[in-house]
């Protein structure tokens, strides 16, 4: 048995969850002792298995990785630099079985062979036999190995060189201020110098290759003696660093401008008048707070002002590379930030910006988020300008493609058609759908695009777009005289701008559909989100409200912002009575009347120009406010009534074409005898019919004209008189 060969372990002051095996002598956690012990080999060293986490005490570990929220909370104060980013956080109790102290380094060795040098800090907050540490970050749930270097070696000197990366924008310059840096930065470091350095200097990520300076003869024999491959050397404390860059072959120079930049023609020019003129002519800048959808191009345009400005600006990617960076702002710096994340909100980083602005540091700030409403109202108020990165509009959008899709040789109609067809998509959206299409097989560019963007929904409305079924005109059965009216309302406007401007006449902001329940109000709203081409967006009244104060509102503007974002964009609103009730009635309250107050504040800055549509649904139009109902807001009321004959015929011929009907099966009389149904109704009675049918003879063939006549029984209409009246009245205007 397992348990025999294998011994509980004791530490000294209590008992641990951890047992000995006998056969290789390794600690392990005693829940894989078992698994442990099916594979032990019992002379084998225990960790060369990598099944699960053990101890070789005194010699060497496998540990599984734990991710840490907030690990530099768990080292000291002054771990800043090196000692902060390769901190390797352990167990007291694991520290003791590997017998390492605070401070003392290790090897780390990854699965794909992959290493590093860190030094060694106490947590209770890592689990017995695992490890934290920033560069374990992304490595998966893998074992790693950490061991004791067999030699390090003290150095007061250090040769780095930067690795060219042709890809950044903003390369360093091998100057005394970042070796004045990377002095502090390697402070008490210990270094594999058979591995590049990473880290993040002024927001780009550079690697230094390690070269030892001056090597003496003893040095060298030194260095050679050592058993363990990985060579690990001690950065002493003010010890002279050299950075070099990396020769590079002879490449065009390419200057990034704003100019260069495609679409973003408010924001380029508001950044070159506030910002990049004012440096140029000795005056001061103006600090400009950017927010925008992601994928909207806030990281591209700062990374192009940080090469337009050069040495003059310090670009910031992350809270955590700020705190690092802020040490480095000047009166004379520009500071680039970009945070498309704005937590925790309690980040160090928030304060650090806050004492800059105070202390007038920095020449000017630049910030881009994307959600402006999470920004701290304190902060925000720092800065006199503020601009959204809107979505692209077709122009705008043509430009981007045409960078996206210069291999592709397009002609100017291909790109007009594919930036038509793709309202409301950010640059990120563009992108992604470009990479979708190169990667559909297939010959022509518009039909590959078209199957990619189909695939893509804009960044903006995904949490308001309605997953609409295929649903055109033609399957909403007869009622051509309503098909042609809200065609004429809502998508004429797009396709004959010329006339409207002709005829001097205004589109409609909004569209009020009513009738009694059954009617396809819903259905001519999803056939028309398909037919428009429009983004479609679809609430119910209902689910805008909410138990906290403002929240309702907040969902109403939040609404209607989004719908312009990406316009042309419908709005539909399903059951408006339940938000647009008259006010001071039994049936409306505080909070309704705050919402339809928020409503009519929206309606009333629908400009013609805007591309935003409001289309609402309703079965009780004279509960609605006489206020949404006035020209301008939704001025246009349009009845879907029952359905007459020739309709409730071209339903029925419809419904029936699934379904095998006996020959003695009329439906023009089927027709005329469900007068006063509704068209859900008339469904109703076909689906019954086919029930009836299989009831009384599963194996029937056919649906007969009998079947049809006991459906007719169980399904009646449910429109009553009296509400056809009050239809009636609303659409004469007396209600």
């Amino acid at each position: 048995m397992a348990l025999k060969a294998c011994k509980h372990y004791m530490s000294s002051k209590k008992k641990t969850p951890l047992s000995e095996c006998r056969s290789c002598g390794g600690q392990l956690l005693t829940k894989d002792l078992q698994a442990h012990h099916d594979k032990c080999k019992g002379g084998a060293s225990p960790t060369a298995n990598w099944e699960c986490p053990i101890v070789k005490e005194g010699v060497s570990m496998l540990a599984a990785p734990a991710l840490l929220p907030k690990l530099s909370e768990l080292l000291p104060e002054d771990s800043i630099g090196w000692l902060e980013d390769y901190a390797v956080i352990l167990n007291p109790t694991s520290m003791d079985l590997l017998q390492v102290t605070a401070g003392q380094p290790v090897v780390v060795s990854i699965k794909n062979d992959d290493k590093f040098v860190g030094t060694v800090w106490p947590s209770k907050d890592v689990s017995l036999l695992r490890v934290a540490s920033k560069q374990l970050n992304g490595s998966g749930e893998d074992l790693v190995k950490l061991t004791h270097p067999s030699k390090i070696r003290e150095i007061d000197q250090l040769s780095l060189t930067i690795r060219a990366n042709p890809s950044q924008v903003n390369p360093p310059k091998a100057d005394p201020r970042i070796e004045a840096f990377m002095g502090r930065y390697l402070q008490d470091a210990y270094l594999d110098t058979s591995k590049p350095l990473s880290l993040v200097y002024y927001g780009q990520k550079l690697q230094f290759d390690i070269a030892l300076s001056h090597q003496s003869l003893e040095s060298s024999l030194q260095a050679m003696s050592i058993k363990d491959s990985t060579e690990v050397v001690f950065v002493k404390q003010n010890a002279r660093i050299k950075v070099d860059i990396e020769e590079k072959g002879a490449k065009e120079d390419h200057v990034q401008t704003l100019e260069g930049l495609a679409g973003m023609t408010d924001i380029k020019e508001l950044l070159r008048r506030h910002i990049v003129d004012p440096l140029r002519t000795a005056n001061r800048p103006c600090s400009v707070l950017l927010w925008g959808l992601p994928g909207s191009g806030k990281s591209l345009i700062l990374s192009t002002l940080a090469a337009v400005l050069k040495d003059r600006a310090i670009l910031s990617q992350s809270l955590d590379d700020f705190l690092v960076d802020a040490e480095y702002v000047t009166k004379e710096t520009v500071l680039l930030l970009d945070w498309p994340v704005l937590e925790p909100r309690d980040h160090r980083a928030f304060a650090m910006l806050k004492r800059l602005f105070d202390n007038e540091i920095p020449k000017a700030v630049v910030l881009a988020v994307s959600d402006l409403e999470s920004l701290e109202l304190g902060l925000r108020v720092k800065f006199p300008l503020e601009a959204e990165l809107r979505v692209p509009n077709q122009a705008e959008r043509m430009e981007v493609l045409r960078i996206l899709l210069e291999d592709e040789h397009v002609t100017a109609e291909q790109l007009d058609s594919i930036a038509e067809r793709t309202h409301g998509y950010t640059a990120g959206d563009l992108k992604n759908a470009v990479t979708v299409a190169k990667s559909i097989c297939g010959n022509g560019l518009l039909e590959r695009f078209a199957s990619a963007a189909m695939r893509i929904r804009p960044t903006g409305i995904r949490q308001f777009i309605l997953e609409v079924p295929n649903v055109s005109w033609n399957d909403i059965g007869g009622s051509e005289e309503l098909k042609l009216e809200i065609q004429q309302a809502v998508i004429w406007p797009r396709l004959h701008k010329d006339a409207f401007v002709r005829f001097g006449v205004d589109p409609p902001s909004g569209i009020l559909l009513y009738g009694p329940p059954g009617c396809s109000k819903t259905l001519v709203a999803r056939a028309l989100a398909k037919e428009s081409g429009m983004n479609f967006l679809s609430v119910k009244g209902p689910e805008l409200f909410s138990k906290f104060v403002g929240d309702s509102e907040k969902a109403i503007r939040d609404l209607f912002r989004r719908a312009r974002q990406v316009a042309p964009t419908i709005i539909f609103f399903d059951e408006i009575d339940a938000v647009g009730s008259a006010r001071g009635t039994d049936q409306s309250s505080s909070v309704s009347d705050r919402v339809l107050a928020q409503l009519l504040t929206e309606l009333d800055g629908l400009e013609k120009q805007n591309g935003v549509l409001m289309l609402a649904a309703t079965n009780r139009p004279d509960q609605l406010d006489t206020a949404l109902l006035r020209p301008g807001r939704l001025d246009r009321s349009i009845y879907v009534g029952l359905p007459s004959a020739s309709t409730r015929l071209a339903i029925l011929q419809m419904r029936t074409k699934r379904m095998t009907l006996a020959d003695d099966v009329d439906l023009a009389k089927i027709a005329e005898r469900t007068e006063g149904y509704s068209g859900a109704e008339i469904v109703a009675v076909c689906r019954q019919a086919g029930l009836i049918a299989m009831r009384m003879d599963v194996n029937s063939s056919s649906v007969s004209d009998s079947h049809f006549a006991a459906a007719l029984k169980d399904v009646v209409r449910r429109t009553d008189n009296k509400l056809i009246g009050i239809y009636e009245k609303f659409k004469a205007g007396f209600v």
